[in-house]
């Protein structure tokens, strides 16, 4: 295919050729992409248009490059998520509160799929979890505890589309309290309540009853945004 050189910068071209062979299928996930000259050969390209192109991509975070080794289609597109997510949030002047409720809606729907069918090893991980939290002593020990119960949830639920969303809106969120020197935790919680609230989630995972799941992750949700708004 000779991309014409008129119609737009190749480049930008060119990226658009191999997110096109994403979207047919003839590039998957964790694939070593073709050399740079293989690539300006079959686009018709200079290597130089296609290193650009890659570079796009890479930020993007569609490909990785590898030193050494080539590029690769990345195997997750959340960190790709992450810049736009970003500046969408400054554009739209979104507070805090809003991207945290979008955060936790994606987290509500994923629990309902990890609690319906949570086996016996994600059960015994979740009581793990709410053991060690129950036994902390540390507030800010207890906030990694809390941060690992929350990407379980996720993460177990399998879904790969969700799971990616959940962990841009995840960082971020924690990028912009970094960007604007702000602090985000449960100073206004107990440990106690923090392992009660968690523990309620756990015995509806256990009984693999959603809506005594998602009941409870809701009341946790409205207690930290309660003590979030104070």
């Amino acid at each position: 295919m000779k991309i014409s050189q008129n119609s737009q910068k190749v480049y930008k071209v060119v990226a658009n050729q191999i997110q096109k062979m994403i979207l047919n299928g003839e590039l998957k996930r964790g694939d070593k992409l073709p050399t740079e000259r293989a690539l300006a050969e079959k686009f018709k390209a200079s290597r130089n248009s296609v290193r650009e192109a890659l570079r796009a991509l890479e930020i993007l975070g569609i490909i990785e490059c590898r030193q050494g080794g080539g590029n690769f289609i990345s195997h997750s597109f959340a960190e790709g998520l992450v810049e736009p997510l970003s500046l969408m949030a400054k554009l739209c002047d979104a507070s805090l509160g809003e991207l945290l409720r979008l955060r936790l809606l994606l987290e509500l729907e994923a629990l309902k799929s990890t609690a319906k069918t949570a086996n016996q090893t994600l059960k015994l991980q979740f009581k793990e979890l709410c053991w060690r939290l129950s036994n902390e002593t540390s507030q800010e020990q207890s906030l990694y505890i809390d941060q690992e119960f929350h990407y379980l949830i996720v993460n177990a639920s399998g879904d790969e589309m969700l799971i990616a969303l959940f962990n841009a809106f995840d960082t971020t969120i924690r990028k912009l309290i970094r960007e604007g020197q702000r602090k985000i935790g449960h100073e206004g919680v107990t440990i106690k309540q923090l392992a009660e609230q968690h523990q309620r989630i756990c015995d509806a995972v256990v009984s693999n009853d959603v809506e005594a799941a998602c009941e409870a992750l809701n009341a946790h949700l409205k207690f930290f945004f309660k003590e979030l708004q104070e």
